[in-house]
C-alpha cells in the first residue's frame, strides 16, 4: 500500500458519503408551513418524544453495529454502501417526522413547545452532519488530519472519530414546558405524562465514543 492510500473498505465509504451528506443538506434546508391546527400540543409532544426515543436507539444501532465495522482493518467495501444506505433511510424517516412537527399550528401559548420540538429534530440532524462531514474530510485527506492532530505521519496509525449528540438547549425548555403543563392535569394523567417523557434526561448526553479506526500505513 502506498503512503496514505486508503484500503478498499474506506474508499467505498468515502465514495458513498457525499450522497448521505447531500440528503442531510437537503432536509435541513427545507421549511414546512404550519398548516395543521393543533389546539393541544401535549399529545403531540408525547408522541414525538416516544418516537424519538425509539429512533435514537435505531440510529445508535446503525452507527455502532453497521457503519463502525466498515472502518476496521477487515471491513468490507460492500458493507460501506449498505451501512450508508441504512443511515440515509434513517435520516429521511427522521426528517419526515420533523416536517410533521413543523406543520403543526398550535395556539400562541403553545407555539414555543412546537418550536422546541422542531429544534430538537434539527439539532440531531446537525450533529450527524457535523460528524459525517468530519469523517469525509478525514477520508479525503488523511495526512492533513494526522498533522492536525499531531500524530505520526509515517508508519501505521489509527485515526479515531466521534459522532456525538451534543446537548440541546431546547430539550430543557421542552421539559420545563411539559412539567408546567403537567401541573394542570389530573393525578392519573400526570403520572402517565411523566412516563411518556422519560428519555429527556439522557438525550443530550448520547455519545458513541471512538468508533472509526482506519489503518494508514506506508511500505517504505
Amino acid at each position: 500500500m502506498n503512503e496514505y492510500e486508503l484500503p478498499p473498505n474506506l474508499l467505498a465509504l468515502k465514495a458513498a458519503l457525499p450522497s448521505v451528506l447531500h440528503t442531510l443538506e437537503k432536509v435541513l434546508s427545507e421549511r414546512e408551513p404550519a398548516l395543521l391546527p393543533c389546539p393541544d400540543m401535549l399529545p403531540e409532544v408525547r408522541w414525538h418524544t416516544r418516537w424519538m426515543l425509539d429512533e435514537i436507539g435505531r440510529w445508535t444501532d446503525i452507527v455502532s453495529h453497521t457503519l463502525a465495522p466498515v472502518a476496521l482493518r477487515d471491513g468490507q467495501a460492500a458493507d460501506a454502501v449498505l451501512a450508508l444506505n441504512r443511515l440515509n433511510d434513517w435520516i429521511l424517516d427522521w426528517a419526515e417526522r420533523m416536517k410533521e412537527a413543523q406543520r403543526l399550528f398550535p395556539d400562541p401559548e403553545e407555539r414555543e413547545a412546537r418550536d422546541s420540538l422542531v429544534a430538537v429534530y434539527r439539532h440531531v440532524l446537525r450533529d450527524l452532519e457535523s460528524g459525517l462531514s468530519a469523517l469525509a474530510s478525514m477520508l479525503d485527506d488523511p495526512e492533513a488530519e494526522l498533522v492536525r492532530r499531531g500524530l505520526p505521519t509515517q508508519g501505521e496509525v489509527t485515526l479515531r472519530l466521534e459522532i456525538t449528540l451534543t446537548e440541546c438547549p431546547e430539550v430543557s425548555r421542552l421539559a420545563d414546558w411539559t412539567e408546567e403543563r403537567g401541573r394542570r392535569l389530573l393525578p392519573t394523567e400526570r403520572r402517565a405524562h411523566r412516563r411518556g417523557l422519560g428519555f429527556w434526561g439522557w438525550l443530550g448526553a448520547i455519545a458513541l465514543g471512538s468508533w472509526i479506526g482506519s489503518s494508514l500505513a506506508d511500505d517504505d
